[in-house]
């Protein structure tokens, strides 16, 4: 056995934001956190009624992505960049419960093409840079 650390990389439908009402919600009363790919739409609510203490959603427009199988692919691909490295969130060791939205960056929807091809390591790398940015503004309060 190794002394590697063993990490639950899994991402239940419980984790995940499910409903109209909650993605709009979370769309009007959030912080907006970017990085070069990825927007973040951040709340903190301490009244969230769920066992865990992060809840997620993924979501790519229409108007930014024609096609339906490249939105599913991108949002496919930030799901399993954020499944691969939630760890880190956990490991931050942030009191509040909060959900939050990812999307891509408005900035950088002209380079869908690209975010298509290789995005997978494009999206972790953004990820790791997202939950940084996350735990900074979780810190402040």
């Amino acid at each position: 056995m190794s002394n590697e650390t063993i990490f639950d990389c899994t991402l239940g439908k419980d984790e995940i934001i499910r409903g109209y009402e909650s993605f709009k919600r979370i769309f009007i009363k959030s912080k907006v956190i970017e990085t070069r790919y990825l927007k973040c739409y951040l709340q903190f609510d301490d009244k969230i009624i769920s066992p865990l203490p992060v809840k997620v959603g993924f979501t790519v427009s229409k108007k930014k992505v024609k096609k339906a199988y490249a939105r599913n692919r991108i949002k496919r691909l930030m799901k399993e960049a954020y499944r691969l490295e939630k760890h880190l969130l956990s490991s931050f060791n942030i009191s509040r419960k909060f959900s939050f939205i990812v999307t891509i960056n408005d900035s950088q929807s002209k380079s869908i093409d690209l975010l298509y091809r290789t995005g997978f390591q494009l999206f972790t790398n953004d990820m790791k840079l997202l939950f940084d940015k996350i735990r900074i503004v979780a810190e402040r309060g």
